[in-house]
């Protein structure tokens, strides 16, 4: 949100998928930094916890039409920002919903569905989609990414551990699971059983194999 999309302070920050792990994060880390946070979340329970980690707004996607809730919730004026883990209809509909100079990052695509994203309302609107994958970042795969950003990351997680520590974040999490449990975890996870975070826990005095 800060690296890709420059959120600010002010900003109208539209958050998909907000009770998952990413999701809630993003919710906290928007009304840390001053921005009004929506955050959209399938079913009145996740709503509700979107709202306990600091959602000024929330759309429950399995009843509510987003785009009337937003525009309803920002008197029309529409989006700074989306934050997008989701994919498919919902992303197309986040996108129409951004002001002029509107920002929309792709993080995943929960959904399995890839959004279609016309080109001609990105130029009309002078819209930007980017993509964010952190692992590029930490050099995860080719290229030279952990040299290059590591003062970048490593500011990243000072930041966020002093916010951490000031009691500004509140990590969620939902399930936590001993290692060698890790395809239930999975299972868990991937049958959207999970709210924030789902635990690896490691046995004491386990190493690396």
């Amino acid at each position: 949100m800060f690296w890709r999309a420059n959120l600010r302070a002010g900003d109208t920050l539209l958050v998909l998928g907000a009770a998952g792990g990413g999701g809630l994060a993003a919710v906290e880390l928007g009304r840390v930094v001053g921005a009004t946070v929506i955050a959209a979340a399938g079913g009145a329970a996740k709503c509700d916890l979107a709202r306990a980690h600091g959602a000024h707004h929330t759309i429950d996607t399995s009843r509510d039409d987003l785009r009337e809730v937003v525009q309803r919730v920002t008197d029309g004026t529409g989006l700074d920002v989306v934050y997008d883990p989701v994919g498919g209809e919902q992303s197309e509909a986040a996108l129409r919903l951004l002001k002029i100079d509107g920002r929309m990052v792709l993080i995943g695509f929960a959904t399995g569905r890839l959004p279609a994203l016309p080109a001609n309302i990105l130029l009309v609107e002078n819209l930007t989609v980017v993509g964010y994958n952190h692992g590029a970042y930490m050099g995860w795969g080719p290229g030279d990414g952990r040299d290059r950003h590591e003062p970048k990351t490593r500011a990243m997680c000072q930041q966020i551990f002093a916010w951490a520590a000031a009691g500004k974040l509140q990590p969620h999490t939902s399930a936590c699971y001993p290692l060698e449990e890790f395809p239930a975890a999975m299972d868990f996870l991937i049958a959207r059983q999970s709210t924030g975070k789902v635990v690896l826990r490691v046995a004491s005095g386990a190493t690396n194999a």
